[in-house]
């Protein structure tokens, strides 16, 4: 009896009651609590009834439907209790699942930047120059088209550096071996020194016989090395009298040497050097010489020889420097004397005239240059273009002359020739400018015309007659100045000829080298102007690709051709 009492009070007590609710029961106890509350109204109707009626009214009915509804309250609270608990560790478990969701959105992102980082990171290996990849490919007989993997790129560079190592262990080795010879030359160097006192006292030893036996061994090495510290003019003048006496039967006593101090001269050097260096050229003397390798003195000879020739005339400075040299070139002459003893009369010399005919202006001041009859010959008959207004000049007009400037610089035209300025005329054509120096050795040497562009000084009194401009270009021009002042000889052909066969004996026979050169500019520009006209006998080409006209006229075939 009493456990089952106790059986009882369990099954009736209130956590038993709670422990047998459960969450998905709520449809049967609302069903319950809908028939209860209709229950309890009918019981509240009936005793409603029965108390107006005055019967008994019992109690037990309605206090067990009161029970009964606070039973389902109860179960009500539990349930809902169950449920609030069931839904805190639903979410409880969301939160866990979203946190670990979260966490692993987080190390999805650390993942992809660190595969962005390795993707974008730069390797060692990129800044060195490996050998490409075709003579990896070459050089391990692989055959693949693909890029590189990760495991291939690796064992190229691991190739590489085997290969590296390789070289630098042969580079060593080279090194090693170029030491090792390098003191191997200098003690054999130091060795050959020590020939040196003894090499010079054999020299010493052997002046002594080298004058005995008349062998000039010595003076000549000495004379040669001194060759190369003289000035570009005196280095040529020395080899070219050397070459001749080797070359022709002299006496002995002809000779040519090289005289000074070759210490001075070799410090001269060495400042004109220094000088040229910085960009002014005051002395074309030799440069620094090297007495112990003549081979390199020879070619730096050689090079010095083929300097271009300068656009400035030379300062005074620079023919200051040039006189003042330390070293010169001298020779001597011996000529064999006579059965009495004195000097042979019939040695050849050249016989100049003591003083030179004035130049014949008068004829050229009138316009009309004078001609022998064989050199009218060498001219066409008509002339159009006739020369007018020759007048006396200064060089101080002719140097503002483009064309003339360049002539100055190169000293074809100096100070101290005579400048004259005339004109050439043809009709309707604008006149046409040029200047002519009459050097002071006139007639030995020959005058330089210079052509200005007519149309550079074209007046507004000259455009007003409506005259036709010469369609000259600088080429034409430069044309035109060679023909004059190059090919004047033509004029004296068979006098030069005679003359190169023997020693001139009179410059009469070139008295009229302006005339000449006077009457070929006409001419030229005769032809120039006519180019285009049919009654010019030239040929009408031009040659290419300059454009040049035919200046040069045949007498024989009465027309202008190219040369």
């Amino acid at each position: 009896m009493p456990a089952e009492s106790e059986c009882v009070q369990v099954s009736n007590s209130f956590y038993w009651e709670e422990s047998t609710v459960s969450v998905g029961s709520s449809t049967e106890d609302l069903l319950l609590f809908r028939k209860h509350c209709r229950d309890l109204r009918e019981v509240i109707h009936s005793t409603w009834v029965q108390k107006q009626s005055g019967e008994k009214i019992s109690s037990a009915k309605f206090a067990s439907l009161i029970l009964s509804l606070k039973e389902l309250n109860r179960r009500t609270q539990f349930r809902i209790r169950k449920a609030r608990d069931r839904t805190t560790e639903q979410k409880l478990n969301v939160d866990k699942l979203h946190l670990n969701l979260q966490n692993l959105l987080y190390e999805v992102a650390h993942l992809e930047n660190e595969i962005k980082t390795c993707l974008e990171f730069k390797s060692q290996h990129e800044k060195l120059s490996l050998i490409p990849v075709e003579e990896f490919f070459l050089a391990t007989g692989r055959q693949s088209d693909a890029p590189l993997s990760h495991e291939e790129t690796l064992e190229r560079l691991y190739w590489e550096l085997d290969q590296r190592k390789n070289w630098s262990a042969s580079c060593q080795k080279l090194m090693q071996s170029v030491e090792s010879v390098s003191q191997e030359i200098s003690q054999k160097r130091k060795y050959l020194a020590s020939f040196a006192p003894k090499l010079k006292e054999l020299v010493d030893n052997t002046l002594v016989i080298q004058k005995l036996m008349d062998l000039p061994f010595s003076k000549e090495e000495e004379q040669h090395q001194l060759a190369f510290l003289l000035p570009t003019p005196l280095y040529i003048l020395y080899t070219h009298l050397k070459s001749y006496l080797s070359t022709m039967d002299y006496p002995p006593q002809t000779s040519v040497e090289i005289e000074g101090d070759g210490e001075l001269a070799k410090a001269v050097n060495q400042a004109a050097a220094a000088t040229s260096a910085l960009g002014i050229d005051l002395s074309p003397d030799a440069e620094e010489s090297d007495m112990d390798d003549v081979a390199e003195e020879k070619k730096r000879k050689t090079k010095r020889r083929k300097g271009d020739v300068s656009s400035h005339p030379p300062s005074h400075a620079s023919n200051k420097a040039i006189s003042l040299h330390p070293l010169r070139v001298v020779f001597r002459l011996a000529y064999p004397c006579g059965p009495n003893g004195k000097e042979d009369s019939h040695r050849p010399n050249q016989i100049l005239p003591s003083s030179l005919s004035s130049v014949p202006l008068t004829a050229i001041e009138a316009g009309r240059p004078v001609l022998s009859k064989e050199q009218q010959k060498l001219v066409p008959r008509t002339v159009e273009v006739r020369l007018t207004n020759w007048k006396k000049s200064s060089m101080s007009a002719l140097e503002n002359v483009p064309r003339a400037r360049k002539l100055i610089a190169l000293k074809l035209i100096q100070s101290s020739d005579l400048i004259f300025h005339c004109e050439f005329h043809r009709s309707e054509y604008v006149p046409v400018p040029v200047w002519v120096a009459v050097p002071p050795e006139y007639p030995n040497r020959a005058p330089v015309l210079v052509v200005h562009n007519p149309g550079h000084e074209t007046s507004m009194t000259t455009r007003a007659k409506n005259r036709i401009e010469w369609e000259l270009s600088d080429l034409n021009l430069q044309d035109l100045e060679a023909e004059v002042n190059c090919y004047w000889t033509e004029f004296f052909a068979d006098t030069m000829g005679s003359e190169c066969s023997g020693v001139r004996e009179s410059t009469s026979t070139v008295w009229n080298i302006l005339s000449c050169q006077l009457v070929r500019c006409a001419v030229c520009l005769h032809a120039l102007s006519s180019g285009d006209s049919t009654t010019l006998d030239a040929v009408k080409t031009i040659r290419y690709p300059t454009r040049s006209h035919p200046l040069r006229y045949l007498p024989s075939l009465g027309l202008f051709t190219h040369r």
